[in-house]
């Protein structure tokens, strides 16, 4: 059977790695603000958990592309505020690319922060304390109890919202 041209295409093939690297920066920008974001607010008596918790949850109805737009008028290369205000002042530039693949992942990573927040918020919210504080009653030291016992129940629930947040940076076009 003949393979279909689009296959046969090394751009095709091109275009399916920089998508796959689009998503893994875009996975690691949100679990990185998210996933401690989500932690201050669920396990700890951090003082700003409402506003931290607003914000995340205006930050959900943020458009992707009204974003996308902010950043690219901030950091393009050519146009951006940021490059221009380098290239004018100091004669270097550009300083920043916001349209490299590291660039539109770290924008649509900020645009689903939030959701890694609320997602693995209900995680930690779900966990039963009463085990971290056995382990602390036992010597386990802060990092031992992280380590032992709250990664190892989070871990579920994280696996889930980054293969989430992966499929869906995977499949977005309102910021690339």
């Amino acid at each position: 059977m003949a393979c279909p041209a689009a296959l046969a295409d090394a751009r095709t093939w091109r275009v399916l790695v920089d998508t796959f690297w689009f998503s893994l920066f875009t996975l690691a920008v949100a679990l990185a603000i998210g996933i401690p974001a989500a932690w201050l607010v669920e396990r700890t008596d951090f003082r700003g958990k409402t506003l931290l918790f607003t914000l995340m949850a205006i930050g959900l109805l943020i458009p992707g592309f009204a974003a996308a737009m902010g950043w690219l008028f901030m950091l393009h290369p050519r146009i951006g505020l940021i490059n221009q205000f380098f290239l004018q002042n100091f004669r270097i530039g550009p300083v920043f690319d916001i349209s490299s693949l590291a660039g539109l992942g770290w924008v649509q990573g900020l645009n689903l922060a939030p959701l890694a927040f609320i997602m693995t918020a209900a995680v930690f919210r779900a966990m039963d304390p009463t085990l971290e504080e056995a382990a602390q009653m036992h010597g386990a030291r802060p990092w031992t109890v992280f380590r032992r016992v709250t990664l190892p129940l989070a871990t579920p629930g994280v696996a889930a919202a980054a293969i989430y947040i992966f499929m869906t940076g995977f499949a977005a076009f309102d910021v690339p």
